[in-house]
């Protein structure tokens, strides 16, 4: 059992030693600054490679773009994936975790994703792959949002690619159709 004692103004503070302390010992700061800035540093991230992608909660997640490149979620980023130049790409519009993803090849061999996310008002991403001969990287095209709640479980889409079906994660599994060029829902329904 751990000793408490009072610490400083009453509060409780425990005796025992914590067991990162003999691994990560604590050092007191030599200077405090008197004035911490509120404002972000001045700095960039850029992101250079993915590691890994959603394979425990996600679902149609592995594709290949009508170029022959790889699709494929992490985390909330789209990542294209281009296997000769061993190149990655990244559609980043996504607010949550990538929970399913479906590509949809176009006769001039360009490559519509749409990705749905988890979240309490999730959306539905319609996105371009981009790639070196598109001259820029993905493009999100069309943000379907606010039918479902809880999360898209599952997208997919018709034979020529005008409609968009999607799939809530709640109980109810409720179906929305889209024609997605022009935001607008076709068709919603409760399955079971």
């Amino acid at each position: 059992a751990a000793a408490f004692s009072r610490g400083q103004a009453g509060v409780s503070t425990s005796s025992a030693a914590q067991p990162w302390q003999s691994v990560v010992p604590f050092t007191e700061p030599s200077e405090i600054p008197s004035k911490i800035p509120d404002t972000a540093p001045d700095v960039h991230l850029n992101l250079e490679w993915v590691h890994g992608f959603n394979s425990k909660q996600s679902r149609q997640t592995v594709t290949y773009t009508g170029k022959g490149h790889i699709v494929y979620p992490a985390g909330a980023l789209g990542v294209v994936y281009n296997i000769e130049l061993k190149e990655q790409l990244y559609m980043n519009a996504h607010t949550d975790t990538i929970l399913c993803m479906r590509a949809h090849v176009l006769p001039n061999k360009q490559t519509l994703c749409a990705s749905g996310e988890a979240g309490k008002l999730p959306k539905v991403l319609v996105w371009t792959t981009g790639g070196p001969e598109a001259g820029k990287g993905p493009e999100v095209v069309a943000c379907l949002k606010g039918f479902h709640k809880d999360g898209v479980s599952h997208v997919a889409w018709s034979h020529d690619g005008e409609l968009l079906l999607t799939v809530g994660a709640t109980g109810f599994h409720c179906v929305a159709v889209y024609k997605w060029r022009t935001l607008d829902l076709v068709f919603s329904a409760q399955a079971s």
